[in-house]
């Protein structure tokens, strides 16, 4: 007589977590992460006043989420781009998660840093986990060297601009996270080393090491020579 197999059912708190999940992302759809804008008193309320309506249950909550989706997903959208070396189609997949994640958590927010920084720590290390998830690797390194291909030809003068973008993207992308990360959160989102430290738990001298060596190996990346500038 052959031995039973047992399947444990999920524990109860990841149940919920599951249907929390697909709660929120049906919210997301319901948003539509939509390009229209919100109207009302929503559309003027401050952050603050917002993740304090989105926190109850009805239209009133929804509708107060909505607006902070359409408030910042451009901005995240951006971010996250820049982290992932230019890769749109993943940095939409993880701009979802972002907003699923912090719908999850708004009432762990408690309002000690911007709305704003808070959001930048969750897209931070979504993109993160994503780059390091072993399931995505492979996919990862085949957009990276297609649109490194996209070097090879001249552009027209009315795309200089556009190739420019997508240089430093191929750029980025071959750099190792921290560095790319420091560099986006520098020279992208425009951070004081002082605010890069403290966003990224190290301290000050430690900040500007990695800054520095950062751009010295952007620098080797894109075939110039290291050197000392802010």
């Amino acid at each position: 007589m052959g031995s039973a197999v047992l399947v444990t059912p999920p524990p109860l708190y990841e149940a919920l977590l599951g249907r929390l999940r697909a709660l929120a992302r049906g919210l997301l759809l319901a948003v539509g992460l939509a390009s229209a804008g919100a109207g009302g008193e929503a559309a003027s309320a401050s952050d603050a006043e917002l993740v304090e309506q989105a926190r109850q249950s009805g239209p009133r909550g929804q509708e107060a989420y909505r607006t902070l989706v359409l408030r910042y997903q451009s901005w995240v959208l951006r971010f996250v781009t820049y982290l992932m070396g230019g890769r749109e189609a993943d940095a939409e997949d993880i701009t979802q998660e972002v907003f699923v994640r912090a719908y999850l958590a708004l009432e762990s927010y408690r309002g000690d840093a911007s709305f704003s920084a808070w959001l930048r720590t969750i897209a931070m290390r979504t993109a993160f986990n994503y780059k390091r998830s072993a399931q995505n690797a492979r996919k990862y390194e085949d957009r990276a060297a297609a649109q490194a291909q996209v070097l090879e030809s001249p552009a027209p003068p009315g795309e200089r601009a556009l190739l420019a973008k997508e240089e430093v993207e191929r750029v980025l992308a071959g750099l190792s996270w921290p560095y790319r990360e420091i560099l986006v959160l520098r020279y992208v989102e425009e951070l004081d080393v002082e605010e890069i430290a403290e966003l990224l738990g190290i301290g000050l001298s430690a900040a500007k090491m990695r800054l520095k060596r950062a751009r010295d190996a952007f620098r080797e990346q894109a075939g110039g020579t290291p050197g000392h500038g802010q």
